[in-house]
């Protein structure tokens, strides 16, 4: 599968990408597979954490929503409390473009559509 980190891409874009499923994997599995993330809080701070990717051509985003220190205000929830994150894509491919990378990494996740 080919794997493109497209965090800081003009030509690749996450705009228009809408929440698809949700992947629950050990933070220490996730960042193994796609390295660490962007942990800029959002301009709104509904996202803390965020893995933007392009997968076989499909661009996916990993995130937490609503659910971490800058949303609820507690500087005590750190990125490993983060139990299910979201998938984000164009379609409901992206799910399983997710489910397909961490199974050809050998690791254990839940991947399941929204």
């Amino acid at each position: 599968m080919e794997v493109l980190n497209i965090k800081n891409s003009k030509k690749y874009t996450p705009v228009g990408t809408s929440l698809m499923g949700y992947l629950r994997a050990d933070i220490n599995d996730i960042i193994k597979v796609l390295g660490e993330p962007d942990s800029e809080p959002s301009g709104d701070s509904k996202v803390d954490w965020e893995w933007i990717y392009k997968l076989d051509n499909e661009v996916v985003t990993i995130y937490n929503y609503k659910d971490g220190p800058s949303y609820l205000k507690n500087p005590n929830i750190t990125i490993d409390k983060i139990e299910d994150w979201h998938i984000g894509g164009n379609s409901r491919r992206a799910v399983d473009l997710v489910r397909d990378l961490f199974e050809e990494n050998n690791i254990k996740s839940v991947v399941y559509a929204n």
